[in-house]
């Protein structure tokens, strides 16, 4: 007999999908060309940042201009630094074209002949 597939999403024990993701984690794991000083670095979005406490820094808002959500970004050195949301996405689609490419600014040209 084929197994029984139920119709309903799996749930944990506090009733939250289990296999669905928040809106707020989507940047998570995201690679990104971010300012580190003065020079433009490629950096990971590697967890929502924390406050003394341990809780989660910012609020999640479908309003752009209302989200205020933190990032902990790594970069190749170590370094981590926090970064708000809206700075991530910014520069996320700054770097990319209208057919989803990614981009890169040319800074200049060394030893020309």
């Amino acid at each position: 007999e084929p197994p029984i597939i139920p119709d309903d999403d799996p749930v944990d024990s506090t009733g939250k999908a289990v296999y669905e993701q928040p809106f707020t984690d989507m940047l998570l794991n995201a690679e990104v060309l971010l300012p580190q000083g003065e020079e433009i670095k490629a950096a990971k979005v590697i967890r929502r940042s924390k406050d003394v406490n341990d809780d989660l820094i910012g609020t999640y808002s479908e309003n752009p201009m209302l989200n205020t959500v933190v990032y902990d970004v790594e970069f190749p050195d170590g370094t981590i630094r926090e970064y708000g949301a809206n700075t991530i996405a910014q520069n996320m689609y700054a770097q990319v074209d209208t057919n989803g490419h990614t981009t890169y600014t040319l800074d200049s040209i060394i030893d020309h002949s």
